[in-house]
């Protein structure tokens, strides 16, 4: 644990350093007031740059030219007398603080990691998101984003391998690639493989929020304790924190771009900051999370056009030129961000935790009482803390200066969430929701503030029975006790919405770099003489990427909504075979050259054994049972292989989830139409077959659906 913080730590230094050299042509006072978000401006910065170098260099080529730019503007501030590395006591100490605050949501964050004892990818949450943002760092690492990954259909067609298939996507589509890259660019400076690198940078970016958090209240004017408290609900929020469980890593770096974004755009429109920062972190947003125009852009324009009482043509003309600077900046990435933009997302039915269980359980979740994922807890603080962000959103529209911008954000992002919930589009409204949230929070901070300021001009908190220094620490007190407890129930939250025994199944040990040690030694040239059947998706897609550079490993099943594929494989008949998770075996001992808990190297020529995997993956459930058991439908297909000492007669067996008698089941193989008719179920027998020659075949095993609507494959075994 300690040595994942010091990552986070020393990647918040860097990304640092790079956000000063950004500011340093600025006048001190807006330096001071920009520092502590200082690593979300090199984040942006990072983007930029890399975005638009990426067509041509790598990212350690990029990195050059970050540099060199770098060492430009910090030129710039002492050519122009900034001295650019001074800063005012204050500004240092609310860095640290800020930094302090996001510690929290970052050592949150890694409980999976501590949990399991080491620093490598954990996968707390349902989605496999880690895989790909991991995928796309390695390939943009080594390579431009030109021409576009290729990998053929069988092994040796193409000059990439199934786990590039997440770059390949998202070049295609396209999608956002700016959090890659900085992770990518953090990765190669610290010299920390991917596999190690994610999980302090998911770390770090719930810890940025803090920093963004702070200095988006103070853009907007609100007091320092004010944008302290709402860096802790904001970087502690249970909603965060299930972005950081799910891996959504661009959404969680995301968040901080948005809210610097909507605070910089309406104080520099109001000439109250500099344009240049406000451009920078805009054009970062756009490569990181395109997606955040829905509520971002509606803000600035009904902030920049609506209910102004000075003027139009000032604001007008200083919003057009910072968006022209941000476009000047990246054009590329103004391009791919319309192109992300495009996208189809319809075809969405999934359930979402904000409106699948009720009203009451979906304020909990909101609001941080009860865990996103989970059963509903509750808590008597759940309509007091609703209370608060309702009140304070009113207060923001009838008290605050900038009430326009966000009397849209609430007009425009309610009825956004209320169309997805009506029409049933489930993850894209938990989404909408979990974007949504920290813009909320921001209105609402805005309006306690304001609605502070107004009750002070009218009633001073002095009292001719209470001095008026008990009546403010009174009220310091109250908020105080506010905080902390959103604080605490936010975490708790967060933490039992964590199941800690999938935790442990759903972690990247050793077992998967010793197996790619195995098949270095044993595999020839680029794991030519190695075929793999690793059905369980997370064996399967980590395995993919512990092998990405032995592209000629073959892989007889894939899922093709993660890998492009629904399988790797000619049909050949390899010396060796690394099985994994999912798949059955009979072995003779002679036949396994090395094993651990997780694979097994099987050498065909050894002696007798053979192999039963699921193929047509999509129609199999995804994971494997505890027991490495791997679930289908009614009717499914398994590819069997042999050793040439195998005997022809197999024997299969298949269980029915649920079920608490056998049931009939038919076999068929697919080479020679021949039938063989057993039982499934308890207890149930394998089920003899007749394989034709030959070290691969394909059978066809189905039940009728009205006895059971599932078939698990048991095991397989070589029959006298």
């Amino acid at each position: 644990m300690t040595h994942l913080l010091l990552v986070v730590a020393a990647s918040w230094l860097l990304l640092g350093a790079l956000g000063v050299a950004a500011i340093a042509p600025l006048r001190r006072e807006h330096r001071d007031l920009w520092l502590p978000a200082a690593p979300v401006l090199g984040a942006a910065f990072l983007v930029a740059v890399l975005s638009s170098t990426s067509w041509w260099l790598s990212v350690p080529g990029g990195l050059v030219v970050v540099a060199a730019l770098a060492a430009v503007f910090v030129f710039m501030g002492v050519h122009r007398g900034r001295r650019p590395w001074a800063f005012s006591r204050q500004a240092l100490l609310l860095s640290a603080a800020t930094a302090a605050i996001g510690a929290v949501g970052a050592v949150v964050a890694l409980i999976p990691n501590k949990w399991v004892g080491d620093a490598s990818i954990v996968m707390p949450g349902s989605n496999h998101d880690g895989y790909f943002y991991v995928s796309e760092s390695s390939w943009l690492t080594q390579h431009p984003i030109t021409p576009v990954p290729d990998f053929g259909t069988v092994p040796g067609d193409g000059f990439a391998a199934p786990a590039d298939f997440p770059m390949r996507s998202a070049l295609s589509i396209p999608l956002r690639i700016g959090q890659p890259l900085v992770h990518a660019a953090l990765g190669w400076v610290l010299r920390i493989d991917e596999l190690h690198s994610t999980m302090p940078t998911i770390a770090l970016w719930v810890a940025l929020v803090a920093a963004a958090a702070f200095v988006a209240g103070r853009l907007l004017r609100v007091p320092v304790a004010f944008s302290l408290a709402f860096a802790l609900v904001s970087s502690s929020s249970s909603v965060l924190l299930q972005q950081a469980f799910q891996q959504n890593m661009d959404s969680l770096l995301g968040v901080s771009l948005a809210l610097l974004v909507v605070a910089a755009c309406l104080a520099a429109v109001e000439a109250r900051t500099p344009v240049w920062p406000a451009s920078l972190v805009l054009v970062g947003l756009v490569g990181v999370y395109t997606e955040y125009a829905a509520y971002v852009a509606p803000m600035v324009l009904g902030g920049v056009l609506l209910l102004r009482r000075r003027g139009y043509r000032r604001p007008i003309v200083r919003a057009m030129k910072l968006f022209g600077i941000a476009v000047l900046i990246s054009p590329t990435i103004w391009y791919r961000g319309v192109g992300a933009l495009l996208v189809d997302r319809s075809g969405d039915s999934w359930a979402s935790p904000f409106f699948s269980d009720g009203w009451y359980a979906a304020i909990g979740r909101v609001v941080g009482t009860t865990a996103v994922v989970g059963p509903q807890t509750g808590s008597r603080a759940t309509f007091i803390l609703a209370a608060l962000i309702a009140v304070g959103c009113a207060f923001s529209v009838v008290f605050d200066r900038h009430r326009a911008a966000w009397a849209v954000l609430l007009v425009v992002g309610s009825s956004y969430v209320l169309y997805l919930t009506s029409e049933g589009r489930g993850y894209t409204q938990y989404r909408a929701v979990t974007l949504l949230l920290p813009l909320v929070l921001l209105a609402a901070v805005a309006g306690w503030s304001a609605a502070a300021a107004a009750a002070s001009r009218f009633w001073p908190l002095t009292s001719p029975l209470v001095p008026g220094s008990l009546v403010r620490i009174g009220v310091v007190g109250a908020g105080f006790a506010v905080v902390a407890v959103w604080t605490v129930v936010n975490v708790r939250s967060a933490e039992h919405g964590l199941d800690r025994t999938a935790i442990e199944r759903r972690h990247v040990t050793a077992d998967f770099d010793e197996a790619a040690g195995w098949v270095e030694k044993f595999g020839g040239r680029e794991g030519a003489n190695v075929t793999a059947l690793v059905p369980d998706l997370f064996t399967q897609l980590w395995t993919t990427f512990e092998l990405r550079d032995d592209r000629l490993v073959s892989y007889v099943s894939l899922r093709p909504d993660y890998s492009g594929l629904t399988r790797y494989w000619a049909g050949e008949s390899d010396r060796y075979l690394l099985v994994g998770v999912g798949a059955e075996r009979d072995a003779a001992p002679e036949t396994v050259v090395r094993s651990n808990h997780t694979f097994a190297l099987l050498d065909t020529q050894a002696g007798p054994l053979t192999v039963a995997s699921p193929i047509d993956q999509s129609q199999w459930s995804p994971h494997a049972n505890a027991d490495g058991v791997m679930t289908g439908p009614s009717t499914v297909r398994l590819t069997l292989l042999r050793s040439p000492a195998a005997p022809s007669r197999i024997g299969v067996t298949l269980g029915v989830p649920g079920a608490a008698h056998v049931v009939p089941i038919r076999l068929v193989v697919e080479a020679t139409g021949r039938e063989f008719l057993g039982e499934a179920g308890p207890g149930a027998k394998p089920v003899v077959v007749d394989l034709p020659p030959g070290q691969a075949a394909t059978i066809t095993a189905s039940i009728d659906p009205n006895l059971a609507s599932s078939l698990a494959l048991i095991g397989v075994s070589n029959a006298p």
